[in-house]
Order: C-alpha cells, then structure tokens, then sequence
C-alpha cells in the first residue's frame, strides 16, 4: 500500500510540474483518499495473494499458539500484566543498564528486494540471481553498487534457480580458438518508467488504472 501511495504522490506532482505549476499543492482530501485507497489495497491483496504465504502464516499463527509450552518464559512475558502507570522519567530501568542490540536487524532494508522477490524467497526455492543471504540471515540484493564491498559477510552463492539470459553475459569460445572469447549480443531494451510502478501480479488487468475506484 505504500508503494501505490508513493505512486500517486509522485504521478500528482508530475502532473503539476507538467501543467507549469512550480509550487504543487497535493491533494490530501478525504474524497481524494478513499477513491484512491481502492486501488492501494487492491495492489496490497494482489501482492500478498499467494497460496505459499498464506500457508506459511498459518505455521506462525500455529508457533505463536504453542508458544505457552514451546517457550513459556517468553510467552510469560508476552502475557503478564503491565503497570498502567508509566516510570518516572528519572527512573533507572534495566534496559538502560543493558544495551541489547542482539534483537535488532542492523542490515535489515524494507526498500532492498521487493515484496515479489520476499513472497517467492519464503514459500519456494527459485531464489533469484540477484538475491543473497547474509550471515546474519537477512536477505538482501547482491547487485547494488554499495553491497558489493560485502563478500565477508555474505553466505556461499547458491546454484541459481531462476535463470535469466537477459541479464547473463556470457563468454563463447569457439571451438579451435584461444584467447579471450566473444561476448553474446543481445537486443538493447529501453527502460519502461511506467512498468517501475506496476506490481508483477500475473494478472489479466493491462492497466491498473482500469479498475473502479468509485
């Protein structure tokens, strides 16, 4: 839902800057909010409409019911009462004593990979090439400039199961040559600005902006 609201935040201030307005003013109405907030949660279901991932919360919503007998000291802690009261500001706690970081996702990045490449990494095995996981067990893009300084922290590359000739470069030695081989050529292809914003839901809609919003 936040993708599509990015959308059509940008798409509005375009539109402005194109009509010669330099000073846009967004519109934040509610009118404007609930026709468009159709097709953010319409894209929102598209993009969590998967057999695998459903399947794969009902197996957390089943440890979280165990939870009581799997790992009673922190169900206890989920469930025990909390003072209505909060401490005194000058209170020392025992957080402030101790600094816990062990919890906290340091290389996590929701912007990283998309919603589409997380979905198909968690309920199948056809992780992409440009996919990897760290130590840490965060996933993340291996074909950003600013990760490519992260080889110590990066687990072994798995054999790729999704293949994509487009993006592969290969070298072919011709049989009886030396040297260096010749690069295979493929047909350049323009950047569609427009397909940036438009989930890969599989579906038979040709324009998003086709569906009702009224």
């Amino acid at each position: 839902m936040r993708k599509s609201y990015h959308e059509d935040i940008i798409n509005e201030f375009l539109s402005e800057l194109e009509k010669g307005n330099s000073t846009p003013n967004l519109k934040d109405g509610l009118r404007v909010i609930r026709d468009r907030s159709v097709r953010w949660m319409w894209n929102a279901y598209q993009a969590l409409s998967s057999k695998g991932l459903v399947r794969k919360s009902f197996k957390a919503r089943e440890a979280l019911r165990n939870m009581r007998t799997t790992n009673s000291e922190f169900w206890e802690e989920l469930t025990r009462g909390q003072p209505n009261e909060l401490p005194d500001v000058g209170e020392m706690l025992q957080e402030d004593l101790e600094f816990d970081t062990e919890l906290e996702d340091k290389d996590a990045d929701d912007s990283d990979v998309s919603m589409q490449t997380l979905i198909t990494t968690l309920t199948s095995e056809d992780i992409p090439e440009t996919v990897g996981f760290r130590k840490s067990g965060t996933l993340t893009s291996v074909a950003d400039a600013e990760n490519a300084d992260l080889d110590d922290e990066m687990l072994p590359q798995a054999e790729p199961n999704v293949e994509n000739s487009q993006m592969v470069r290969s070298e072919v030695i011709a049989p009886g040559e030396v040297g260096r081989g010749k690069r295979q050529k493929f047909v350049t292809t323009r950047y569609n600005g427009e397909a940036f914003w438009r989930h890969n839901d599989d579906d038979d809609w040709e324009d998003d902006s086709l569906l009702p919003t009224h």
